[in-house]
């Protein structure tokens, strides 16, 4: 009995483990966000904007005006988000610094918590963190600065595996806290978390009808029941977000004259930039363009004139 209490208490969770994991890789792989003449992975929201006053919070969060350029333009309001909130708590610099590590742990760290919901081994789930945390799918956008969906995805983790296993809890229980998640991948990635929130829902329907134990019928209600309750709490979360998102993307878009042709024109406008009607050429017929050809017509041009040195881009 001694020495089975033993084993018990020295046994690590695998929880810990993939933890401490994801906190050493992405310490090793940012190391030099810890010396302070360095910020890394910051191109897409740099240092310098995150400093500007415009979006300084907590001001910002109920409104701000863009004016680096003429006389300005409204900014909207920013959403108390993970991100701006982590921006709020450790500044510009801090944000810069750190915010890209932190969003990969956690979304590293909320990929074992699916994989595990689901039933798979301690050794399979800690690699399914890592290597999510890891795939270049996330980690090269957050490299690039593109933080929120990276966040928003951990969330929607946190979703699938809330509704994936049943605990001894109240039946509305794993839908709600399923609709809390969404709401803030919603919050987060705006746009892009209102489709993947789409999947959830799709999710929390597909998984009730293929229980077993039950007529179809019954499953069906059960699905649409838990779904609603999904998408209930997650508006209830994300109303100011979906709200800001509507006056700043949505109203006003169309025109305001009676004019049909007026308001054709201004919509044509206003989303003419959406979907390049050359470009869009190539999402049938790869490299139309020559995007190959090019990269190899440069890097030839550049050995030619730096003599082979291949590192030598000027």
């Amino acid at each position: 009995m001694n020495n089975s209490a033993k084993n018990q208490k020295s046994t690590i969770s695998p929880r810990n483990i993939v933890f401490v994991l994801l906190f050493v890789i992405l310490v090793c792989l940012f190391w030099k966000s810890f010396r302070s003449e360095f910020v890394l992975f910051s191109n897409d929201g740099s240092l310098a904007i995150q400093e500007s006053q415009w979006i300084h919070l907590p001001e910002s969060f109920i409104g701000s005006w863009y004016d680096l350029n003429t006389l300005g333009a409204s900014g909207g309001a920013l959403v108390p988000s993970f991100t701006q909130l982590f921006r709020w708590i450790f500044g510009a610099v801090g944000y810069a610094k750190f915010v890209a590590p932190v969003s990969l742990w956690f979304f590293g760290a909320a990929a074992f918590f699916f994989f595990r919901r689901a039933g798979m081994g301690a050794i399979a789930a800690i690699l399914g963190g890592i290597g999510a945390c890891l795939t270049t799918a996330f980690f090269s956008n957050v490299a690039w600065g593109s933080i929120p969906p990276t966040v928003a995805f951990g969330m929607d983790f946190l979703a699938l595996g809330a509704l994936i296993k049943r605990d001894n809890l109240p039946a509305w229980v794993a839908p709600a806290l399923a609709g809390f998640a969404v709401g803030v991948n919603v919050i987060e990635a705006a746009d892009v978390g209102a489709l993947f929130s789409l999947v959830v829902a799709a999710f929390a329907m597909y998984q009730s009808v293929a229980e077993n134990g039950a007529p179809l019928g019954k499953r069906v209600m059960r699905a649409v029941g838990r779904t609603a309750l999904v998408s209930i709490f997650a508006g209830f979360i994300a109303a100011y977000a979906v709200s800001v998102l509507i006056g700043a993307n949505i109203t006003g878009i169309a025109g305001t004259q009676q004019d049909e042709a007026s308001k054709q024109h201004h919509y044509d406008f206003a989303t003419q930039w959406s979907l390049p009607k050359k470009e869009t050429v190539a999402l049938i017929v790869p490299n139309i363009f020559g995007g190959n050809v090019m990269t190899l017509m440069v890097a030839i041009n550049e050995i030619h004139n730096h003599r082979g040195c291949w590192f030598s881009w000027g």
